[in-house]
């Protein structure tokens, strides 16, 4: 499971990119580059990605110049795979929490 500091990232990241009017972090860099995520969080999602058999630099491009393609044209918050991945830690960690708060009521 993601830490909670990823956690809170990653809702921020998410509800940024798919608003009306995404910021330019969000547009034009990958998640490593944004600006909350620090060397440690850096290092936490590499290990997700390595643990998944992604590339570590480019998880969510076939390429490295399909990621350059998407930042360059400020599309890197449309990314599929990069929504799927996020969404996904969000809702492990939100279904963790539940179980974890259900065991605590019995």
């Amino acid at each position: 499971m993601i830490s909670d500091e990823l956690y809170e990232v990653l809702k921020a990241w998410l509800i940024d990119a798919t608003s009306a009017s995404p910021s330019s972090e969000v547009r034009f860099c990958g998640l490593c580059a944004q600006p909350h995520i620090d060397e440690e969080l850096t290092s936490e999602m590499r290990a997700f990605w390595r643990e998944q058999r992604l590339h570590e630099i480019f998880p969510f491009n076939l390429t490295e110049g399909e990621y350059y393609h998407e930042s360059n044209s400020g599309t890197c918050h449309l990314n599929p795979r990069r929504l799927a991945w996020v969404k996904e830690r969000i809702a492990e960690y939100d279904q963790t929490l539940a179980m974890y708060e259900e065991e605590k009521r019995t």
